[in-house]
């Protein structure tokens, strides 16, 4: 899935209902879903909306999404990702902010990953083989040089 452009980004507004934090297999928080009065859908962020004390005194939250056909969109989970977030008023994180970080994982750092496992890879495969090959074999390749 891409990550939206700023021009498509729209702000979603409501005070927060429930607040669920999601952990990774270690346990630690990775995300946090949340609703939003006012919408049906569950909306997600790496970034922490509200304390579980500020959700039961109706905090005001602003986070924007992309959307499609009118609605916001929904990942392949079947929750939305938001970028930026502003709490009763004072910006947490600003959405241009969060999409640039979200582009540089997927735009530079992945990328550059990639590219190394996979020259790791090869020279592991070819490690291998010219380990494992036959001692005619390596005779006749200085032969033919």
């Amino acid at each position: 899935m891409r990550e939206p452009s700023l021009q498509e980004l729209k702000p979603i507004e409501g005070t927060v209902s429930s607040l669920t934090p999601k952990t990774d297999k270690y346990g630690k928080v990775s995300s946090y879903e949340f609703t939003l009065g006012g919408y049906s859908q569950v909306f997600w962020s790496y970034h922490k909306p509200v304390d579980r004390g500020d959700a039961k005194a109706n905090a005001h939250v602003i986070v924007y999404s992309a959307f499609s056909k009118g609605l916001p969109e929904k990942t392949l989970g079947g929750t939305v990702k938001t970028y930026g977030l502003t709490v009763n008023g004072a910006m947490v994180i600003d959405p241009v902010t969060d999409l640039e970080s979200a582009h540089l994982w997927l735009d530079r750092i992945f990328p550059v990953l990639g590219i190394i496992f996979m020259g790791l890879g090869i020279g592991i495969w070819r490690w291998r083989e010219a380990r494992t090959a036959s001692p005619n074999k390596s005779l006749e390749r200085t032969r033919e040089r």
